[in-house]
């Protein structure tokens, strides 16, 4: 079975994406102006930088975040 999704993210949603291959999940925002893709960190950790995406990047948006489970003990 095979689901398609039609779902296109908004300014301020969390997003779980890939950039060349590569997973994430980040805070989306898209900066018309420049016409580009800004991912946020929401990371607690400092040195984390915003990442740039621009129509040259192998981007894909998998989907939205809805929850995040933490401090979970196995």
């Amino acid at each position: 079975m095979m689901k398609i999704d039609t779902y296109t993210p908004k300014d301020g949603d969390t997003v779980v994406s890939t950039i060349g291959g590569l997973a994430n999940i980040k805070r989306f925002w898209q900066d018309i102006a420049d016409n580009r893709i800004v991912l946020l960190p929401e990371s607690l950790r400092s040195g984390f930088a915003p990442i740039i995406i621009d129509e040259n990047d192998n981007y894909i948006v998998q989907g939205k975040v809805v929850d995040v489970v933490k401090g979970v003990k196995v």
